[in-house]
């Protein structure tokens, strides 16, 4: 028989919800309290979520025995699950269900916390200054739709296409005893590695600066075909061309540079979070550093760049 199980969790201590090799996941606490129930069948689960990443309706299937009843194990599930981990039902899907597959939707929220800082939120919020909500919902609606998501999502996630639809996207505040929050809301038939976070990064530095609203929508749109095109919406533009080349007069870059994967530049984790809201993220996933919020180009791939792109 096969199952699907709905249930929640607080993904603060685990390392991401799909299982790892040192049992740190959420997929792994919840493979071990089945083999403690004689299920040794693994979970497959409908969607991942990166390490402090929390759940409230996450779905998992997975083959049992015909014999159980659906209230005693989930009862037995939650006997042996970490208190970071609630089933919340358990129900019985045909054998072609695929938790993935299946699928016509995925939900997230994003929330924040405008006000100070609070140790008891701090696994669950981000903490920042309420931003502007007009602008933040403008930006926010440049996402919905299909759209080529190319520039929002971390390298690794191995999909085939980074093609989404949105169906929706928007936030509102709401004011709480402990204080305001504003709740970020996204619906789409799909999300790449990191997608949310990077929207959610690029909406909020719109909200700070709403002149920034047409550089998001040309990255949505394309319209930025080549290395310097990103750059040409940097105030720093001229100061970076002359710092990589002397003369910025001479350098143009021909169309279709290629990518940081393409000629095999590794990805390096550390530089991430602070690149979310660059406009050259789409060319160097991460891989670069950054000086005096100026981006400086991986090595390899700027000479790449210069030896076979530089007219």
């Amino acid at each position: 028989m096969k199952i699907a199980i709905i249930y929640a969790y607080n993904g603060a201590k685990f390392q991401g919800s799909q299982t790892q090799p040192n049992g740190k996941a959420v997929e792994d606490a919840l493979n071990l309290a089945l083999r403690k129930i004689g299920v040794f069948s693994q979970v497959t689960s409908s969607s991942r979520t990166d390490a402090g990443v929390h759940a409230l309706m996450q779905l998992s299937s997975v083959d049992v025995g015909d014999f159980w009843d659906l209230t005693k194990l989930k009862n037995e599930l939650n006997r042996h699950l970490p208190a970071s981990v609630f089933v919340k039902n358990v129900k019985k899907v045909n054998a072609d269900f695929h938790p993935r597959y299946s699928a016509k939707a995925r939900a997230y929220r994003y929330l924040l916390f405008c006000g100070r800082q609070r140790i008891e939120l701090a696994d669950l919020v981000c903490f920042c200054a309420k931003p502007d909500m007009k602008v933040l919902n403008e930006a926010l609606g440049l996402f919905c739709g299909e759209r080529d998501f190319s520039g929002f999502y971390k390298s690794g996630s191995n999909e085939k296409s980074p093609v989404r639809r949105l169906f929706y996207a928007r936030a509102r505040a709401r004011k709480t005893a402990l204080g305001e929050f504003v709740i970020i809301a996204f619906k789409g038939n799909g999300f790449l590695r990191s997608q949310v976070r990077l929207m959610v990064a690029n909406a909020l530095e719109c909200a700070k600066n709403p002149e920034k609203l047409e550089i998001l929508k040309n990255r949505l749109e394309n319209k930025m075909s080549n290395v310097l095109d990103l750059y040409r919406n940097q105030k720093s533009y001229d100061e970076i061309l002359t710092t990589l080349s002397g003369d910025d007069n001479t350098i143009k870059l021909k169309y279709g540079c290629p990518s940081r994967e393409e000629i095999n530049i590794p990805y390096d984790e550390e530089f991430a979070n602070k690149c979310y809201t660059c406009s050259y993220f789409s060319y160097c996933k991460g891989d670069c550093e950054c000086f005096n919020n100026i981006c400086t180009f991986p090595k390899k791939w700027f000479n790449y760049i210069k030896e076979n792109c530089i007219d």
